[in-house]
This record gives C-alpha cells, structure tokens and sequence, in this order.
C-alpha cells in the first residue's frame, strides 16, 4: 500500500514536522556525553528514539496500528527512564541486568543448537561460535559476572553450562510495570503528575488495542484507523511528551542549543495543532500548550 500517494495535504505537514521533530532529537541523543553515569539513559534513550523512528515510518506508510503499537513501546521506556532518573540508586541494578538478560537470552539460543546431535546445517556451528564468542565479550566488562561465576573456564564444556544455567535460572528482572513506576514516580515528584505531560492520558486509553495488536487481534491486523484530526493530534501529543520529557533527563548534559532547537520543532508542530483543529476539539484533547515550552 502506498498511503502516501492518498495523504492529504495536512497530513503531509504532520509527517514533516514529526520527522523535524525526530531529526532534532537524534542531534540530541548524539550530543549526551558517554560517561558511565549517562550510560543508562544513552541505552534507553537510544531505544525511545528507534522505538518512535519506526513508529513514524509506520504511519506514514498508513500501518497506524502497529505505529501506535511502538509509540506504546516509547511510553514504556521513556516511564522506566523517568523512574531511573528519580531513583538512581536503581541504575547500576538496571545496568547489572541488562547484562545479565542479554547472556540469558543468547544461552537459551547456545542450548537449543547445543543439544541438537542430528541436526547441524552449516549455519549453525558458526552461530554457535558467535553466541560463545559473544558471552566472552561480556563477561569482560561485567564485574558482577566475572564474580558470580569465578569458576566458569569459557571453554564451554558440560561443566561450564551447567554452571551457567543454575545461575541463569535463579536470576529475575526487576519488575518494570509501567502502572507501579507510575505510582513511585508520582510519589518522588508529585507535580509530574499534575502537568499536562502526564503518561496516563497516553498510555491507559489505548493500552486495550495494543494488547490486541500484540496478541494477534484479526481486526486490527486488517482494519486501519482513518488518520484524521484526532489521530494526528494523538500522534503528535505522544511523540512530543515523549521526546520532551526524555531530552529533561539529560538537559543539564547537553548543549543549551540543542534543547532550544527542541523547543522551536515542539512550537512549530503545536502551532500546526492550534491552526488545523476547531478550539473545542483543543480544548478538550490537547495534552499540552506552547507555554509549556517558552
């Protein structure tokens, strides 16, 4: 389907101030300073940022399900950011696990293809070595791992998986449910959830239709919403609380030009808002006003 060829008018004007937007905020990403204290916002920040690139690609190809369906994603991890930035204590945990995961991850990959003794295309010895390899390189620059298993020889024999997956098994990720960080964020910082950037004015009312998306719904697989007024404005509302209040995590990390630029591409989209809705479709959708960035 090429939906571009039937896009109207304003949502072409839409399309180009969301890439605008997109474009100013991947200037942003690249100007965080890689140290270690912004190691965890420059993964996650990374993420929201491919998360809402993708999203955008999608609509614009006319697939706004599954675009909203990453928006979802973007919200998740820009609330778990959020949590993050107000409980650092819990950075170096999210670090230590995300390690953790990605050896997990690769492991029940390594044993599947270990354990096949009748099946061996070419393919899989070379992505067995690769996935070896691989944990190798994380064990260089994981303290944690290195400590936990002293005894691991790297040599993968049966003594070295087995003492690898008891210690797989036993580890659990801590719980990143949007509604409980919601809840301790709100708790940390009463006001955020006050302002007109708040999550759940985007992340509740659609949570059904993404569930069904997720898992498969037929309908929604087949059938696209029209992207009218109100789906343009739901786009833009989450894409600018997302990319505003990620830039705030890091606002004092990065150039003071790179959030003016932000807040010129939020202007000019909130303007584009202003001037293409009736006022009271504004008055009672619109999340967000353009004093919020002056």
């Amino acid at each position: 389907m090429d939906y571009t060829k039937s896009a109207t008018l304003m949502q072409m004007k839409f399309m180009v101030e969301w890439n605008n937007l997109l474009g100013v905020f991947n200037r942003i990403l690249f100007a965080i300073p890689n140290t270690d204290n912004l190691r965890v916002f420059i993964l996650l920040i990374n993420k929201i940022n491919s998360n809402c690139r993708a999203a955008i690609n999608l609509i614009d190809q006319g697939f706004i399900n599954e675009g909203l369906m990453l928006f979802r994603s973007a919200i998740e991890t820009t609330v778990y950011a959020k949590y993050l930035k107000l409980y650092p204590e819990k950075q170096s945990e999210f670090l230590q696990f995300s390690d953790i995961f990605l050896v997990k991850n690769q492991f029940v990959q390594y044993k599947k293809i270990r354990n096949d003794k009748f099946s061996k295309p070419y393919e899989l010895p070379i992505l067995q070595q690769s996935i070896e390899n691989n944990i190798r390189e994380l064990f260089k620059v994981s303290t944690f791992l290195q400590k936990e298993l002293a005894a691991f020889t790297f040599t993968f024999n049966d003594q070295d998986i087995q003492l690898l997956d008891k210690f797989l098994r036993k580890q659990k990720f801590p719980s990143q449910k949007v509604s409980d960080l919601l809840k301790q964020i709100e708790a940390k910082e009463p006001n955020f959830a006050k302002t007109h950037l708040r999550f759940h004015d985007i992340f509740y009312p659609y949570y059904d239709e993404n569930s069904a998306i997720l898992h498969g719904n037929s309908r929604y697989w087949n059938e696209q919403p029209i992207l009218d007024d109100f789906t343009l404005h739901r786009i833009s509302s989450h894409l600018i609380r997302v990319l505003v209040i990620t830039t705030d995590l890091v606002q004092q990390e990065i150039p003071r030009k790179a959030c003016e630029a932000l807040n010129q591409v939020v202007h000019k989209l909130t303007d584009l808002e202003f001037k293409s809705f009736p006022t009271p479709f504004l008055a009672s959708q619109n999340p967000h006003s353009p004093q919020q960035y002056s």
